[in-house]
């Protein structure tokens, strides 16, 4: 990119794309632009030193400004789309990573998937509606979240089918609230 008096906003000279999944975290997706930007960079300056890149405008109106990100922008709340709340889990993972609470401790939640299921009652919101012996799943404002990797406070990261064998989560108990 050709630098100008903005933020990012100078014309592009070399482009690759990558499609994002929906399996995709802010760790995965970092890590292949890391190698992408590589192959780029290598490819791109024989190019720039023939005179062969011709700049090309970006597209200011499909940008935006994305804040700093912050610790407290981790902290979940269940009054959101189940499949918004995946997409805070990937893009926050590894750091800050999400969490919410779970019988007064932190619990961060590293992975999960959203389900397509009706829309709960604002009493449901954060409530498990079940309990298998790999996954729990939680009422959002819509849809519901499968929580599938889970991290308690002071313990070390586990796939919830490890943690549901120490911890006997119930249907009708509530995330999210710090007590």
């Amino acid at each position: 990119m050709q630098m100008d008096a903005g933020l990012d906003t100078g014309d592009m000279l070399y482009v690759k794309e990558t499609a994002i999944s929906d399996s995709d975290t802010y760790e995965t997706l970092h890590d292949r632009l890391m190698v992408i930007g590589g192959e780029a960079i290598v490819e791109a300056l024989p190019l720039l030193e023939a005179g062969k890149l011709v700049p090309k405008k970006q597209q200011d109106e499909l940008s935006c400004y994305a804040p700093l990100i912050k610790k407290s922008m981790g902290e979940l709340t269940f009054e959101k789309d189940a499949f918004e709340i995946d997409r805070t889990i990937r893009g926050l993972t590894p750091w800050p990573s999400a969490f919410t609470f779970y019988q007064g401790k932190q619990m961060k939640i590293w992975k999960a998937l959203p389900v397509k299921t009706k829309a709960h009652d604002a009493k449901e919101w954060g409530m498990v509606e079940e309990v298998s012996k790999d996954a729990f799943v939680v009422c959002c404002k819509e849809n519901s979240l499968c929580v599938l990797e889970v991290q308690m406070e002071g313990k070390k990261r586990m796939t919830t089918h490890d943690f549901l064998l120490g911890v006997k989560v119930k249907p009708g108990e509530i995330l999210g609230r710090e007590e």
